[in-house]
């Protein structure tokens, strides 16, 4: 079985920085129990903001071990233009 999950910020309590500090913690949490990948799917977000958010998904997910021990390997896909996916270092874009 494969785990997949699409983000939406917005449905976590908080101002947009609160949100977006969250998302990132789930990102690394999410990664850590096994979630094979995650789509950065944060469509209100102007382009520079997606990007950024995107390098902070990434970077948490790259540092975390899977339930193994191992590294993780979750992959990170953004929605977005591919320049912002791979200016962020995510392993796919839209």
């Amino acid at each position: 079985m494969l785990l997949y999950v699409i983000t939406s910020r917005k449905l976590l309590s908080g101002d947009d920085s609160a949100q977006r500090e969250t998302l990132v913690e789930l990102a690394r949490g999410w990664a850590r129990g096994g979630v094979h990948t995650i789509q950065v799917r944060e469509k209100d977000l102007p382009l520079t903001d997606l990007q950024r958010l995107a390098q902070q998904i990434v970077a948490a997910v790259r540092t975390e071990a899977g339930p193994t021990g191992r590294p993780a390997g979750t992959r990170v896909l953004v929605n977005g233009p591919p320049q912002v996916a791979i200016d962020s270092g995510a392993d796919a874009g839209e």
